[in-house]
């Protein structure tokens, strides 16, 4: 009892460190407790799911026994990744294309459908994706835009085997771990460019994969050199990363297609080139962005979306 007790203690610590190495939650300490406050009250004393409002209008839910970290931040501070989602808020348009490749609960497409973006979520995991699920039928009138596929993207047209014990985490088995006691499930997995030709091409990736980055890119040639994607939003811990070889020969890839790692400035709407590390130490996301001066007016002119009472 006490261990457990101790457990949900280092669980808020670590929340509300995470909270304070952002801008916005320093900026908003005294909101962002209060929504933490409110959310821990409404799901720990019902056992049904707590329903709220996103900062651009759409529904979500959190429920106790489920983790979904990346639900709750939407209510503690509107938003997750702020500077890159802010990015694809601002580069996108009414039905563009979204690929969220990993989604998880689909964070990211709760918050982009109210804008009429199509957002295809790719998640190979069972538990997560009846979760996804759930998450989208709150949102009748954004059906159309929320489009959930329980596949992998993956270099391969075929199966593949998935973790089944790591929720958020679960990833494709590799090398590493086949030999592993790790229980896992056969999910259907399709390449970057069957499923562009299947549900449309992209304007923007958004690609969280625990690592498997170079898998959803091989066979994705076709997509990366369309003049339709403008930018990919890739999960990379850049900050750790940057100086591997195999990391470089990543960024090299996406070079050759002419797309550059940039950080965001969401208030000013101005891009900045990274040379080495992220310029955001705590960003675990780094934007890969084929620039032109079409898609900077784009970020300039698109309309703003209110996260705690500011407008961005």
């Amino acid at each position: 009892m006490l261990s457990e007790y101790l457990m949900k203690i280092k669980k808020i610590v670590l929340i509300f460190n995470n909270i304070l190495k952002r801008n916005i939650g320093r900026a908003k300490i005294l909101k962002i407790v209060k929504n933490f406050t409110v959310l821990q009250i409404k799901k720990n004393l019902s056992k049904k799911p707590f329903v709220f409002e996103t900062c651009s209008k759409s529904f979500a839910f959190v429920q106790k026994g489920i983790d979904s970290a990346s639900i709750s931040g939407l209510f503690y501070y509107g938003l997750n990744e702020f500077n890159e989602v802010l990015f694809a808020w601002h580069i996108l348009r009414p039905d563009d294309i979204f690929f969220d490749i990993g989604a998880n609960q689909g964070s990211w497409g709760l918050i982009l459908c109210p804008k009429k973006i199509i957002c295809h979520q790719f998640e190979p995991s069972t538990e997560t994706f009846e979760i996804l699920k759930k998450q989208i039928s709150l949102n009748e009138r954004f059906k159309d835009y929320l489009i959930p596929h329980k596949k992998a993207i993956s270099n391969k047209n075929s199966t593949v085997n998935f973790t089944k014990d790591f929720f958020t985490c679960n990833q494709i088995i590799d090398k590493k771990t086949k030999n592993k006691d790790i229980n896992f499930e056969k999910v259907k997995s399709i390449t970057l460019n069957s499923a562009s030709e299947k549900y449309g091409m992209p304007t923007l990736i958004k690609i969280d994969v625990e690592g498997f980055n170079d898998q959803v890119l091989e066979k994705g040639n076709k997509v990366l050199e369309n003049p339709t994607l403008k930018a990919l939003i890739i999960e990379t811990f850049r900050r750790i990363e940057y100086k591997k070889k195999s990391f470089m020969e990543f960024e090299e890839l996406l070079a050759s297609y002419g797309f550059y790692p940039y950080s965001y400035n969401p208030i000013m709407r101005t891009i900045k080139p990274i040379t080495k590390t992220n310029d955001d130490p705590f960003a675990n996301d780094t934007i890969y962005f084929r620039v032109s001066r079409d898609d900077l007016i784009l970020l300039k002119e698109s309309k703003p979306l209110k996260v705690l009472g500011e407008l961005y």
